[in-house]
């Protein structure tokens, strides 16, 4: 009866270090995913910006141009 209760425990032990590495793995996957998004999002924010200062440029040159 005892090798029963063992087994049990060592079984109940097994399935949860298997949810808790599950559960690490599912983790390291969402900051993964946080990493990429953050990475995108930073380069979106670049584009805009330089966008508005070739933007700026070009409207500044207009007006020199025009001769404002």
């Amino acid at each position: 009866m005892a090798g029963h209760t063992a087994k049990a425990e060592h079984r109940e032990t097994s399935m949860s270090e298997k949810r808790e590495q599950l559960e690490i793995a599912k983790l390291e996957l969402e900051i993964e995913n946080l990493k990429k998004d953050l990475v995108y999002k930073d380069f979106k924010i670049k584009a805009i910006a330089w966008g508005l200062f070739f933007t700026g440029l070009t409207l500044l040159a207009k007006l020199k141009g025009s001769g404002a």
